[in-house]
């Protein structure tokens, strides 16, 4: 062994008030590695070892006389060095210089300087989880997403097979970096075969610049399970400009061998601009017409040195911590139920509909309620107008609610929920999602709100009063109706732009930080609202919102999903009907189109005549509004006799209550006991309204 003389032969010093140090001082010479146990240095280059530590001369200096073990090229020794006022660990700590080369940088200046390097970037590095039944059969060409963060990329024609090994400490397969798996890919008759992961969002990632050097080095554990295999792996970016090899061609062994490799990344010239942009990394199977072998222990670390890195082992637990990026989106995906009721869209009833109205209930057109006014359109929805006859309603191609300015206008939409669902959501941190699209980008802003008034604005027609007297340019309510709270949001106003989406769709746009934090206050709430707002939105313009939730936590997802059935059974606790759920209210809409039947009984000559009696399919917030409809060929407000195919003039619904009502005839037209009687009904117990 040949030791080498350090770069620096004259140290000098001085303390920490500015003096020169003197032989009080010593230098610890240690290891690089957690416990820095003492590392031997040398009086020649084949020299007698030194006591450590080394005393400074009284002049300040050290001996020259100092060699280090300076490793191989592939790799090299890195060394720890303390220097103390005083020969032990005790002594105070003056200097520390970490990562000391004692052949320094490209020869000519200390590693100190410039060791910097990132962690490992690459995901599932020993395929600890996979994304098949093991074994994996494929024998078709394309590409598979075999891992998390692994994609198998296979062209021309041949079979594959990919099996997660796991591994031991046996003389069959103990391996360097004592990865506990392996991805064992066997491949027959391909074209061309590579394993591929993507490091997203940044084409630009660890480049070189005009005055600094990067590299990129490289590991990668393998071994063959048959005939010759030679590997080798690049990085590419998302221009497909290949940057260079970070592994070059290697010959795989038949023993687990780690094959570390570096490369100098250029100057980027990638003009793609993030979500667009990436780099990918990708290892090549040059004989991929027949391939056997074991890969694992991967590893990308950005340095600004000329060198190679050992795989760093960690735990699998670790592995798997750092998988959230592949998980998030899934994961909010994995949508949890909100507070909101009838608000994914798509399943919205729309009961209330147009009463009078032969047109679907989910149509409704703008109509002149006057400016900055409210109305009900679909069920638990008020829309706001800031123009007069501004705002029609209707589904749009996704079943979406699609709002459609008729006059250049500030729009919104709220919902209220009564005392028992405000408290219990004012006691939690909050979360929005919303996810809409507009012909035009639009900005708006969610807010949410609560009030201790015993009453909520009036609602009904000839008033028309929301919560919301007037938006600000913003969306955000700026005057009221009523007295209202704003719930706080850490983040400040949570502002949106709903963006023009004809490729994609509907975005998604997550929201957060709402928190009352306890204030006792929200225990005296009466109604709660949520309102999304927009600014102005020009004559034509449309907003289409195919969900908005509200959930507890941080985590904003789009509602979890239920049926027509399900949202149906909680929108009518605030209003139902008789009609199919998107057929308006309205007389003459036919025998057995869903009325309520019964049967007479009081005979001829008996008044009042008594007809159906009506269970509401579920219980109402309160005693409702009911309205009655002639199924056929009569006036509002009238049952029809079906057995002598007359009506009656009905002095309406009887005995109304939160879970039914009774109906009653007012004149005689000749009906005995037992005639069949047919009525539709409708029975409204909204917020605002009722």
């Amino acid at each position: 062994m040949t030791y080498v003389r350090g770069i620096n032969p004259v140290w000098l010093f001085a303390d920490l008030r500015g003096h020169l140090f003197d032989d009080t001082f010593y230098m610890f010479v240690l290891e690089n590695t957690i416990p820095y146990i003492p590392a031997t240095v040398y009086h020649a280059s084949t020299g007698t070892p030194w006591t450590n530590p080394i005393r400074f001369f009284a002049n300040g200096t050290l001996p020259v006389d100092i060699f280090f073990d300076p490793g191989t090229a592939e790799n090299p020794i890195f060394y720890r060095l303390e220097f103390r006022q005083g020969p032990t660990q005790a002594d105070p700590l003056i200097y520390l210089i970490e990562n000391y080369s004692p052949v320094g940088f490209a020869g000519s200046s200390p590693l100190t300087s410039v060791a910097s390097f990132t962690d490992n970037q690459v995901a599932n590095p020993q395929f600890a989880l996979v994304n098949f039944q093991s074994p994996l059969s494929i024998t078709a060409a394309g590409t598979y997403e075999i891992a998390p963060g692994w994609f198998l990329d296979l062209t021309g024609a041949g079979t594959a097979t990919l099996e997660q090994t796991p591994l031991n400490s046996s003389v069959t397969t103990i391996n360097p970096t004592n990865a506990p798996y392996a991805l064992h890919i066997v491949l027959t008759g391909w074209g061309a075969a590579s394993l591929r992961q993507r490091f997203q969002q940044n084409g630009m990632l660890w480049a070189s610049t005009s005055s600094v050097s990067k590299y990129v080095a490289s590991s990668i554990t393998a071994k063959i399970n048959g005939i010759a295999q030679n590997i080798n792996a690049d990085l590419v970016d998302s221009m497909g400009q290949v940057l260079g090899p970070v592994l070059n061609s290697t010959v795989v062994s038949t023993n687990w061998t780690e094959y570390p490799d570096h490369l100098l990344m250029p100057v980027t010239t990638n003009t793609n601009v993030p979500p667009d942009a990436y780099i990918d990394y990708r290892l090549h199977f040059e004989t991929p017409g027949n391939a056997d072998l074991f890969v694992t222990s991967f590893q990308l670390v950005s340095s600004n040195v000329a060198l190679n890195f050992s795989y760093m082992q960690d735990s699998i637990d670790r592995q798997i911590d750092h998988l959230f990026h592949y998980y998030k989106d899934p994961l909010i995906f994995k949508q949890i139920p909100s507070y909101l009721v009838g608000w994914d869209f798509p399943m919205n009833p729309t009961q209330p509909g147009v009463p009078g109205s032969t047109s679907p209930a989910s149509t409704v057109p703008a109509t002149a309620i006057g400016a900055n006014k409210s109305k009900y359109v679909w069920d638990q929805t008020i829309i706001f107008q800031s123009a007069d006859s501004a705002i029609g309603a209707a589904r749009g191609p996704s079943r979406e609610l699609l709002l459609t300015a008729a006059a250049t206008t500030q729009m919104a939409i709220i919902q209220y929920l009564g005392a028992i669902e405000a408290r219990k959501i004012l006691n939690s941190p909050l979360c929005v999602n919303v996810y809409a699209r507009a012909s035009t980008d639009t900005v708006a802003t969610v807010s949410l709100w609560y009030t201790k008034d015993v009453a909520l604005p009036v609602l009904t027609a000839g008033t028309n009063n929301s919560l919301v007297l007037t938006l600000d340019a913003n969306g955000k309510p700026a005057t009221f109706n009523g007295t209202w709270l704003e719930v706080p949001r850490a983040n400040g106003n949570a502002q949106i732009t709903i963006e023009t989406n004809v490729t994609s769709g509907f975005n998604d746009y997550p929201l957060s930080g709402w928190d009352m934090a306890g204030v006792a206050d929200v225990n005296l709430a009466n109604f709660f609202a949520i309102v999304v707002g927009t600014a102005s939105v020009a004559s034509t313009g449309t907003i289409g919102f195919e969900s908005v939730s509200l959930q507890a936590g941080s985590l904003p997802t789009r509602p979890a999903p239920l049926t027509i059935n399900e949202t149906l059974l909680q929108c009518q606790y605030y209003c139902q009907k008789s009609f199919f759920y998107d057929i308006s209210p309205h007389n003459n809409a036919g025998l057995d189109s869903g009325e309520t039947y019964g049967v007479q009984t009081k005979g001829s000559g008996a008044t009042p005549t008594v007809g159906p009696l009506v269970r509401f399919d579920q219980f109402m917030r309160t005693i409702p509004t009911v309205t009655l409809y002639n199924p056929s060929g009569g006036a509002a407000g009238e049952i029809y006799n079906v057995s002598t195919t007359l009506s009656w003039v009905g002095s309406g619904p009887n005995k109304v209550s939160e879970n039914g009502f009774s109906t009653q005839g007012t004149t005689d037209v000749g009906s005995i006991v037992g005639n069949e009687i047919s009525v539709h009904w409708f029975a409204d117990a909204r917020l605002g309204l009722v």
